[in-house]
């Protein structure tokens, strides 16, 4: 990995350039930061980085990471916050609410789909930000979520490491997980209902 610094960083839009020594400037966009914390990026920063490409063959840093005392052998790795320790309780939660449900295959079914769909916008919309093509809206993301799709949009964050760094997003992805929940809570309260499945 090699050092440089942040020469330039658009806070709102996740992305900058940086520069090391009389190198050309690199690309980097908030996706490729490894989580330190809440360590927001800023205009001045000394960050470790390893250059790649795009698919059009434009330089662009693939990781980055925030500089400290040494080099770190990998970027320092994905660090969980709140919001990862919550999932970890409200996925088994939900996995236990849907299977003692009448209904318990539907929703099986509601969920798996919602979430393989939303992992493939999430795989898109990071595609399209390297590229600098049009972006999935994050009110797309929420409601396929909030429909069910939230353990997959968690998987996405996870492995494609894909906004897990927007504060408001990711309020926003905790409070479509926990509507889910309390819907799906509602829904068993439903005998009726469910008798109808």
């Amino acid at each position: 990995m090699k050092q440089g610094k942040l020469v330039q960083w658009n806070g709102a839009k996740g992305f900058g350039f940086i520069q090391s020594g009389t190198d050309e400037r690199v690309f980097v966009h908030i996706s490729t930061l490894k989580r330190a914390g809440y360590f927001r990026p800023k205009a001045g920063d000394v960050l470790w980085f390893e250059a790649g490409s795009d698919a059009k063959g434009r330089v662009q840093a693939v990781s980055i990471a925030p500089k400290k005392e040494g080099k770190p052998a990998v970027a320092s790795g994905a660090n969980k916050d709140l919001i990862d320790y919550l999932m970890y309780g409200l996925l088994p939660l939900f996995l236990l609410m849907v299977l003692s449900s009448p209904a318990r295959w539907l929703l099986l079914a509601i969920s798996a789909g919602c979430s393989v769909l939303v992992f493939a916008m999430y795989w898109l919309d990071k595609r399209q930000a390297s590229q600098g093509g049009w972006r999935v809206p994050e009110a797309n993301l929420h409601l396929v979520s909030l429909c069910g799709g939230w353990p997959g949009a968690w998987l996405a964050q996870q492995t494609l490491r894909h906004k897990t760094q927007k504060t408001t997003f990711r309020v926003g992805f905790l409070a479509s997980a926990l509507l889910c929940i309390v819907g799906v809570g509602y829904l068993l309260s439903q005998k009726n209902l469910l008798a109808g499945l």
